[in-house]
Parts: structure tokens; sequence; C-alpha cells
């Protein structure tokens, strides 16, 4: 099936699903799911035509990156996003929609549906399960079903708050499921990336040194000593990039200033750290997590923005944290790339950040933003309400 084919198809199912969660909303018994609306939502035009709702008869195929609509209750918001082949549903807290997109993690998908062909048939599948008719009803319904539980009023009496706390266990219990999610999914992509810069340094070295010691060319006792200490410094790098010990010991601070001051001394990047204020130890978890965003966006400020000047801000003030890394890189269109996030390209590192700002989250409320035009720079900024 063509590329053109697997989107109209997709926009088909779209509005067949569209139509049928109106009709039971509309439906005798719809006064059973009152407080919950369905409306259409996009977000990114990939070029500058109108962005359409997946219901417009007149949408074009490609000029969107996404077609959505939302199923919005009191508390949380299922959000429907579809692209060539694949709908997903992501389950969101209403307090967090600002942004749809933004907070659309794989951890909070819920269901996916995927459109499956061979030479002559395609067939949809709900989770790796064929979706026929029913099984999408009876899924619809289930969503209904859950945002209904999640409308319930807060009971007032003490039999009613009791029963209200056991209604709230799935969703500490999802939420419980989200952290361990991260987390694993974090340490998953941690070995990951350990594996790569041995394998793309030491062992590049240590290959090298092989072949000078094993052909023809003899290399001196101090030419191999060298070598040797090329790799032990790549190594303590490495090992000091995964487990700062300037962070476990002394803090995020004298942290922060170490990185800056090597990042200058590798690259020649003019890097500035204004901290006036002492700073106060934090969870281990949350310093790390902390001073993995600095680095992730000192990374992107040198790696993608061609920056030659860097500043790093820590203001700690009535028990708010707040941290902010500016450039003056080539900069980005800001929200376009937080809307493809999940791409091939990686959202330049976007994602982690927002992974690790969802982890800061479990312990304290927590405000993350990018702000970015091309030629304009990007600042990066994180709040931490310590309360």
């Amino acid at each position: 099936m063509s590329h053109n084919g697997r989107a109209a198809a997709t926009l088909a199912l779209m509005d067949a699903l569209r139509q049928r969660l109106d009709e039971y909303l509309n439906s005798e018994n719809g006064h059973r799911y009152a407080g919950i609306t369905v409306d259409d939502f996009v977000i990114n035009p990939l070029s500058q035509q109108e962005s359409r709702s997946p219901s417009s008869s007149d949408k074009p195929v490609s000029s969107v990156n996404y077609y959505r609509f939302r199923i919005s209750g009191r508390r949380y918001v299922i959000s429907v996003r579809a692209k060539d082949g694949m709908i997903e549903f992501f389950r969101i807290p209403v307090s967090e929609c600002k942004l749809l997109s933004f907070v659309e993690h794989n951890f909070r998908c819920k269901a996916v549906l995927e459109l499956q062909f061979n030479d002559r048939n395609s067939v949809w599948l709900l989770n790796g399960a064929p979706a026929y008719p029913g099984e999408l009803n009876a899924f619809l319904l289930q969503l209904l079903d859950d945002l209904l539980q999640d409308n319930r009023p807060q009971a007032v009496s003490e039999a009613e708050n009791s029963s209200s706390s056991n209604n709230n266990l799935p969703d500490a219990e999802f939420e419980k499921r989200n952290l361990i999610f991260r987390m694993v999914y974090q340490q998953e992509a941690l070995k990951s990336h350990i594996a790569r810069e041995l394998h793309d340094t030491v062992i590049a070295d240590l290959m090298q040194l092989k072949r000078y010691l094993s052909g023809d060319r003899q290399l001196s006792t101090a030419a191999v000593v060298d070598h040797v200490d090329d790799v032990i410094d790549k190594l303590r790098d490495i090992c000091q990039g995964f487990a700062p010990r300037h962070l476990t010991d002394w803090g995020l601070k004298t942290a922060i200033e170490a990185d800056l001051e090597q990042l200058e001394q590798r690259s020649g990047v003019q890097c500035a750290l204004a901290c006036d204020n002492s700073l106060p130890r934090l969870p281990e978890m949350v310093e790390l997590n902390l001073y993995r965003i600095v680095q992730e966006a000192l990374n992107n400020a040198c790696k993608y923005a061609g920056s030659k000047r860097i500043r790093v801000s820590i203001d700690y003030r009535k028990d708010e944290l707040r941290i902010t890394i500016s450039d003056d890189g080539v900069g980005f269109d800001a929200q376009r790339l937080i809307d493809h996030v999940g791409d091939t390209d990686g959202g330049m590192g976007i994602e982690s950040m927002k992974e690790r700002a969802e982890l800061i989250r479990s312990f304290y409320p927590v405000e993350f933003a990018v702000q970015s035009l091309p030629s304009k720079g990007t600042t990066v900024s994180l709040t931490v309400n310590l309360k």
C-alpha cells in the first residue's frame, strides 16, 4: 500500500472513531457520560497550509504531521493522534494539556491501532490483535468508562471518602508504573550510550594500537605509553560523564562549573556560570537529573547550534530553584521540533530532557521549557518548586 493509501485509510478510521464516539455521547444513554466531550485538535502543520481536523473533508494528506482529536474528562484527556497507518491513544492529566504533544510520552500510551497489510488485504491491529468492529466498539466504550470513573466527584462523608480513596488507587498505580517505566527506559538508554562511547573511542584507539604493535612499524615504549595514556584519559572522561564525582561530593553548582570549564577548554566556547546563592542539597535522583538536563542542553549548544557563548544561570530563592541555559547559536523552530519529538532525529535531546523533568516531578512540581527561534539562539529553562 502506498503512503497516500495508508494516510487515507488512517484518516477514514479516525473519522469512523470520531463519529462512533459522537453517537455514544448523543444517544439515549448519553447522559451516562455527562461531562465528557470530544473535540478536534490539530497541533502543527508541516507546511503553511491551514491546519485541519481529521474530520475535514478537504484536508490535505501530507501537510500535517499528526491528525488528532481528544476525548476530555474532568481530570484526564485521551489524546488520539494519527499518522500514516498508526493511531495512538494517550491518557494525559488535564493540567498538562497546554502543549499536548509535549507530554505525549510513550509510557502514557494506552493503546495503539496499527495498519498491517499484504498483497491483497489490510487489517487494523489493536495492541497486536485484529481490531474488528466489535472490538473497536468495546474499546471506545472502555475509554469512555475510564474517563467516567475519573469524573466522579470527591466524596464528602467519611464512608464516601474511603470509597473515593479506593477509586484513586488505580491512578496511584498508574503513576507508579509510569515512574518505573521511565527509570528502566533511562537505564537502557544509558547502557546503549555507554556502549557507543566505548566502541567509538576506547575500542577504536585500542584497535589502532594493536595494528601498530602487530605491523611493520615499530613504536617506541614512550609512544605506546602516550597512546595508553590517551585511552586512560578517554575512559576517565567517560566515567566522569556517567558517574560525576563532583556532583556526589560537592553538589550541583560545582559539578556544572567543572563541566563548563572542561567544555571551554575542549571547544573554545565562552562559558559563564551565574549562581550567587548557595544551593540546598536535594535528593540524589533530583540532583542527578537536573545535572543531566544541563549536560544535554550544553551538548546541544555545541553539537547542533554552533554556539560561541553559553551562559548557565542558577537562581535559588523562596523555595524555588530555577536553572536557565542560554546560547547564541543558530536556534531552531522550537514548536515544530517539540511536535516532532520521537522522530528519527531524536528531537536534539529534548525528549531525554522531558523524561528527566518527569522523573523530577515525582519529587517536586517542575516546569520545563525550551524557547528558540532561527538565528536567535536557544534558552532551556527548568523551574523546581521545593516547597
